[in-house]
């Protein structure tokens, strides 16, 4: 897709990974402007420091739902929980937040995760056919085949 000849809507949109509005009206998170899809914004003060903005995130009380890479997409697009229906699936790094190295089977602080691999939404770049995920009985990080079942933990810009 041509991003210079993308459509905008005439007015800013907000990013959805980091939530700042993006004057170019580009509706995709990787060409947002302050994050380039990361959803971490680096910005400078009037003292001329760098401060990085963490953006707050909001974890689904729904987890366990084991599923496809595409099946898991879907499903955290079409979740409605808390009155948010603008669930996703994860970015690695996000999803890399929530090991907990002090713990073990699963390395989590969150008693509701289980100690198998979960889903991001970050496909590998040396093979499409994967995606990154992280095996939470240990806290590993890797690919795996988007064919083979995961287990998925939605996520909101909160």
């Amino acid at each position: 897709m041509n991003i210079e000849n993308m459509p905008t809507l005439g007015r800013p949109q907000t990013c959805p990974m980091c939530q700042m509005s993006n004057p170019s009206g580009y509706l995709l998170p990787d060409n947002c402007q302050y994050c380039k899809g990361t959803g971490k914004v680096e910005i400078f003060t009037k003292e001329n420091q760098m401060e990085k903005k963490e953006p707050k995130l909001m974890w689904s009380e729904s987890v366990n739902k084991h599923m496809t890479w595409e099946e898991a997409i879907k499903y955290a697009n079409d979740l409605r929980e808390g009155g948010y229906d603008d669930w996703r699936l994860p970015t690695i790094e996000e999803l890399v937040s929530l090991i907990d190295y002090t713990k073990f089977g699963p390395a989590c602080n969150d008693t509701r995760m289980n100690s198998a691999r979960y889903w991001s939404c970050t496909t590998y770049a040396g093979n499409t056919s994967y995606a990154w995920s992280v095996f939470f009985n240990f806290g590993s990080v890797y690919y795996q085949y988007k064919a083979n079942n995961g287990y998925v933990r939605c996520v909101r810009n909160g």
